[in-house]
């Protein structure tokens, strides 16, 4: 990672995502009980084209299939069958790691809502698209994705960095 100097007096969350290679949805929903997928992305898949982004998620003490056995989440599937009948929706669990800190639910809201807004500016088609306005933080992050990140972008800076 480039050393960066903060301005301010605050460091950097350091935190590490790695993706799990997608699987389908409907069988996503039946194994997908690792507890340390704190994030959830559902992507959509068509021909050789890349993947796209529909929702990314969070679990907060719950289980990835738990959440997408969840009312609102069968709302959501039936949605994305009806919109978009020709892909093949897919999710990857996000595995989560704050290397200089412990994992919080506020903090798991904020990288959520970074993800929503890097993907969101890109991606036309995410349903949760309206919560990139709500990112409430002054605290710096550096979040660096691996795994089956696409689309994805390998890094993510928030805040005010001078090299």
């Amino acid at each position: 990672m480039p050393s960066y100097e903060r301005l301010a007096a605050l460091e950097p969350w350091k935190v590490e995502i790695e993706w799990t290679r997608p699987a389908l949805y409907e069988n996503a929903r039946e194994y997908a009980d690792n507890a340390d997928a704190w994030l959830y992305m559902i992507l959509g898949s068509f021909g050789s084209s890349e993947r796209r982004i529909f929702y990314i998620g969070k679990t907060v003490n719950q289980y990835v299939k738990d959440r997408l056995s969840q009312p609102d989440h069968l709302r959501r599937y039936a949605r994305l069958k009806r919109d978009h009948p020709r892909h093949r929706l897919l999710v990857s669990l996000g595995i989560l790691r704050v290397k200089n800190g412990n994992i919080t639910n506020a903090r798991v809201d904020q990288i959520e809502t970074m993800l929503i807004y890097t993907a969101g500016c890109r991606e036309p088609h995410i349903m949760n698209k309206k919560k990139i306005w709500v990112l409430r933080t002054e605290e710096p992050y550096f979040i660096k994705n691996s795994g089956y990140r696409r689309p994805l972008p390998k890094e993510i800076h928030h805040g005010i960095f001078v090299r």
